[in-house]
């Protein structure tokens, strides 16, 4: 309407007619509505912290085999019943305790994110940070990257943010690695 100003910083809940969704099993007080759904599931240990047993981040792949070899040659472990190619089905590698990768061939990824167009090829939407205790680890990963065949994206050195540097596996997902104390891992 003209002559109004739009409050675009979260008054909605203060509108006299707004409720909170029913189906999260919130009362009137909403204060703080994920902290009240995370408390209601034992998700929330308190503090801030939401309590995982693990997180999987998915990314579309063309070719499983060329995949697995890449991320095994990382030194990353693939979990999983094997399928009839002889690789894990579905394709996924423990990253670190709680975090694994899972690579799903590119026709099904649509489906997985609700037929939605995926980012073409060199837009980059996800920068997966993997932290390190030294610079001589990110230095030898970085080294076992390339040897798979990975393209180094930035050079593995001393960066504004903390030692570190990036490379994109063969579908072109950015990864970067850095040393556990730089901004991006703390």
């Amino acid at each position: 309407m003209p002559g109004r100003r739009r409050d675009w910083t979260g008054g909605h809940d203060r509108h006299p007619r707004w409720r909170p969704p029913a189906r999260l099993g919130l009362g009137d007080d909403f204060t703080t509505p994920v902290e009240s759904v995370l408390r209601e599931l034992n998700l929330f240990p308190g503090e801030g912290i939401v309590k995982l047993d693990r997180a999987t981040v998915c990314l579309p792949i063309e070719d499983r085999l060329v995949s697995h070899a890449f991320y095994t040659a990382l030194g990353f472990v693939a979990v999983g019943e094997l399928g009839d190619d002889g690789v894990p089905e579905p394709l996924q590698f423990e990253i670190s305790v709680g975090l694994r990768v899972m690579l799903i061939p590119a026709g099904g990824f649509g489906w997985v994110i609700g037929d939605r167009e995926r980012s073409p090829r060199g837009a980059h939407e996800c920068l997966v940070v993997i932290g390190l205790a030294t610079d001589a680890e990110v230095d030898e990963l970085m080294r076992r990257a390339q040897d798979a065949g990975a393209e180094i994206v930035i050079e593995a050195g001393s960066q504004k943010w903390g030692y570190a540097g990036a490379f994109a596996d063969p579908d072109g997902h950015m990864w970067q690695v850095s040393r556990a104390d730089g901004f991006l891992t703390q």
